[in-house]
């Protein structure tokens, strides 16, 4: 009996070192959490700490992915139009060796793009066709 008591002595304690380091390290993270707050209260100013810092990142993201925007993708490198070109890959703006999928993705996304019912010019027909024509090709070459 006095050695069954020691035994659950022993695992309460050791239950209680292992919640006391959860803790500990969830204490850790909080106070993690505060210095970065307060280096972006120090930024911004006190007025509208978390307001501000909001906006800060908003910015930052919108001036971020304004930089990424992808080039027109009815043109290639240099400037010609590539709904004339011969190679279904280079119609779908793909890399030569590309997989069927990647294709099938990139056939997708452009015939959203230039979908006449989108817009009705005359340019956005004729790249439409081309992007069809070449999903075509690639995809009867896999069959």
């Amino acid at each position: 009996m006095f050695l069954d008591d020691d035994v659950q002595r022993l695992e309460i304690l050791e239950r209680l070192e292992r919640h006391v380091d959860l803790l500990e390290a969830a204490a850790r993270a909080a106070e993690a959490r505060a210095r970065r707050r307060a280096r972006t209260c120090l930024l911004v100013g006190a007025a509208g700490c978390l307001a501000g810092a909001g906006v800060l990142l908003w910015r930052a993201r919108r001036r971020h992915r304004a930089r990424r925007r992808p080039r027109d993708a009815s043109k290639d490198d240099d400037g010609n139009a590539r709904w004339r070109s011969g190679d279904p890959r280079v119609v779908l703006g793909v890399g030569p060796f590309a997989s069927r999928a990647a294709c099938r993705a990139a056939y997708l996304e452009l015939a959203r793009r230039y979908h006449p019912d989108k817009s009705g010019s005359a340019a956005t027909g004729e790249a439409f066709a081309a992007i069809n024509a070449a999903w075509t090709k690639i995809d009867s070459r896999s069959v």
